[in-house]
């Protein structure tokens, strides 16, 4: 399976951006963090979490893209927000347990 490319990272919790980034990063990816709805050119893969004000707006925008596989992550109680994140495209909404579980398996889940 590939592994590598560059992924966008949408999160204002630094906690969770230096555990994410570390993880995509030993998994051979780089890590672009993301400011706005916009996503930047050659992005393969986008982790979104679902706390974050923009959090739909780039969902819509990678699911527009196409090729950019984007893995929503939230808070297992808004059970709501992960099933708008799947209807909007996300390729998986996952449980913030899920993804802090293994942040290992990260990049082969954004290839």
């Amino acid at each position: 399976m590939k592994t590598g490319g560059r992924a966008g990272l949408l999160t204002r919790n630094l906690m969770d951006r230096s555990k994410l980034e570390a993880g995509l990063r030993k998994a051979g990816w780089e890590v672009v963090p993301l400011k706005d709805r916009y996503l930047p050119e050659a992005l393969e893969g986008v982790l979104v979490d679902l706390e974050h004000p923009l959090a739909f707006a780039v969902i819509e925008a990678a699911a527009a893209a196409d090729s950019v596989h984007c893995v929503a992550y939230g808070p297992h109680v808004r059970v709501e927000a992960l099933e708008q994140a799947r209807r909007m495209g996300a390729t998986e909404a996952l449980p913030r347990s899920v993804v802090f579980r293994d942040v290992a398996s990260l990049g082969a889940r954004l290839a």
